[in-house]
């Protein structure tokens, strides 16, 4: 597996795309050294048998969310999801044809704490302005495209204005990916393959990094990715995209928000809390806040001036998260 391959992929190269579908009202750009999303996630194991695959799955220890898997053809693939079908597993899988990988998703309860929490403050979010659940409609881990011929995705949680996205085969506008030991490379890997894959009908992918490994902070890190109309002169050099569209512009995700929520109960080590101050929204501390998510790419129209606007999950509910992680 060449990284020639892996590249072609998470730049979205052997797919066709059109500048003209992707929504070049974007109110903000990262002022700073964007994320690289061209390097594959390491493998964890290399695909020989769909017994092995499972005995090795069946030994991970349970706080594991995610296995990245190496040499996956599509008819290994096609064993994987009837594996996970028989068995009644609720893992989400994602898979790149074209670099034979595919990242299994092991939805624990710390990985759903993750994304659940935020998806339900969008839906209010949306409900208080009266695009309730006859205007919005959940995704959650359906799998795009449903056929599943060729790269297919399942996302940890999403949504979509229902009227202007009928029918089981039309994309979210937003997808929610969460990480407790998967890794952050693994999640970006995943923000290419929503974007390109989709023909950039998904308009925003969230991630949501977990860092149970850091006792001090117990960080949360959040970054809302979107799609923009960059200059020839400023994408990646060399990069199959430029190529594919004009010589003036280039679709390129861009992570527009990096959110931090930590501990930071001074002089109290998280270990050494009590329950009542895990679970005490003061114990906590959010950098970068609230999420903002664009109303104009959740829905697909501009919002009505006097009662729309976009969606703010306060730096409340971002602690409430949190909690919900680390306190349970």
């Amino acid at each position: 597996m060449g990284n020639r391959s892996i590249e072609r992929v998470l730049d979205g190269s052997d797919l066709l795309t059109d500048a003209s579908t992707a929504s070049t009202n974007l109110s903000a750009r990262k002022q700073f050294m964007q994320p690289s999303l061209d390097q594959a996630p390491t493998a964890d194991i290399v695909f020989s048998t769909i017994d092995k695959l499972r005995e090795f799955i069946d030994k991970c220890h349970p706080t594991v969310d995610a296995v990245v898997v190496a040499n996956v053809t599509r008819s290994a693939f096609r064993e994987i999801s009837k594996l996970r079908d028989r068995t009644g597993h609720r893992w989400r899988l994602l898979y790149l044809n074209t670099c034979h990988l595919s990242i299994v998703t092991l939805p624990t309860y710390s990985h759903e704490q993750l994304h659940v929490y935020l998806n339900e403050c969008l839906k209010d979010g949306l409900a208080d302005m009266g695009q309730g659940k006859e205007e919005w409609t959940m995704t959650s881990s359906s799998r795009y495209p449903p056929d599943g011929n060729g790269s297919s995705g399942e996302g940890d949680s999403g949504g979509k204005p229902f009227h202007k996205r009928l029918g089981h085969d039309q994309w979210p506008t937003i997808v929610f990916e969460a990480g407790f030991t998967q890794s952050l490379m693994s999640l970006r890997t995943k923000i290419r393959f929503w974007f390109s894959r989709s023909n950039h009908q998904v308009k925003i992918v969230v991630i949501v990094k977990a860092y149970p490994g850091d006792s001090a902070q117990k960080k949360i890190l959040v970054e809302q990715w979107l799609e923009q109309l960059i200059s020839g002169s400023s994408a990646r050099r060399g990069a199959t995209t430029t190529r594919m569209l004009s010589a003036a512009t280039t679709l390129q995700p861009v992570c527009i928000q990096t959110i931090n929520v930590m501990w930071s109960l001074p002089g109290v080590p998280f270990e050494q809390a009590t329950m009542s101050q895990k679970t005490d929204r003061d114990s906590y501390s959010v950098a970068r806040g609230p999420l903002s998510l664009s109303f104009e790419s959740l829905l697909l129209r501009e919002p009505n001036a006097s009662t729309e606007q976009d969606v703010i999950i306060p730096d409340r509910d971002l602690k409430n998260c949190a909690i919900r992680v680390w306190a349970a």
